[in-house]
């Protein structure tokens, strides 16, 4: 996915951008801020982006699928696999079914969401960044690109 932003702050060896995403970067999720301004935080910078410039951004699209599918897809197959673990144990030893159900599968995800922070804290989020593909326009001062 290519989007372009300019850079509002510079950071050693990253830049911050302000970004007006497309339809398709819309709900991506890397960005914060409002859908006016939103703002693309810690995006490599290998090609030496100054404050002002405006860039195009690049996601590696693997990238982006392997994230949607820790997100979202291990999550929810955790919370169902969760819940049928739990309902069966409790059908077995007697218990409320649905009760149980729930408490497996409300713990299994918050554990699942645990190990995959830890996961991401220790690899420190190496080739998930979107990097500076191209620098299209030199700039002053971050603001008159309309960015």
């Amino acid at each position: 996915m290519r989007e372009r932003g300019a850079v509002v702050s510079i950071h050693e060896g990253t830049v911050d951008l302000r970004m007006s995403p497309s339809g398709d970067c819309d709900s991506c999720g890397m960005c914060s801020g409002s859908s006016g301004d939103r703002i693309m935080e810690g995006v490599d910078n290998s090609l030496g982006a100054r404050l002002g410039d405006l860039v195009e951004v690049e996601t590696d699209p693997v990238v982006h699928l392997r994230a949607v599918v820790k997100l979202y897809l291990i999550p929810v197959m955790v919370l169902v696999v969760g819940y049928l673990a739990g309902f069966l144990l409790a059908t077995w030893a007697g218990l409320d079914s649905d009760t149980v159900g729930a408490v497996v599968a409300l713990s299994a995800t918050a554990v699942t969401f645990r190990l995959m922070r830890r996961a991401g804290a220790r690899d420190g989020g190496h080739g998930e960044k979107p990097r500076v593909r191209a620098i299209i326009a030199r700039g002053h001062d971050g603001c008159e690109s309309g960015y």
